[in-house]
């Protein structure tokens, strides 16, 4: 099995609404500009790097943007 296919196991295997990551090793810098740069500023995935580990991230859902517009408006009164 690849890390491609391993990484799209374990990321479709979670419950619909819950945050997804995953995190890859030993990625080289200019590998993680050239996956920005497909990515650029949707926020269907986010890409962090941290010494060389890449983690990439997918929204949490519609129950955290429901909860999150609710505290805004909290905090807004």
């Amino acid at each position: 099995m690849s890390v491609i296919t391993q990484i799209i196991t374990q990321t479709t295997a979670r419950p619909r609404g819950e945050e997804r990551r995953v995190l890859v090793e030993a990625v080289p810098w200019a590998r993680y500009e050239q996956l920005g740069a497909c990515f650029g500023d949707r926020r269907a995935v986010r890409l962090t790097d941290i010494d060389g580990s890449l983690e990439i991230m997918s929204p949490v859902g519609e129950e955290h943007e429901r909860i999150k517009s609710r505290l805004g408006v909290l905090l807004e009164a």
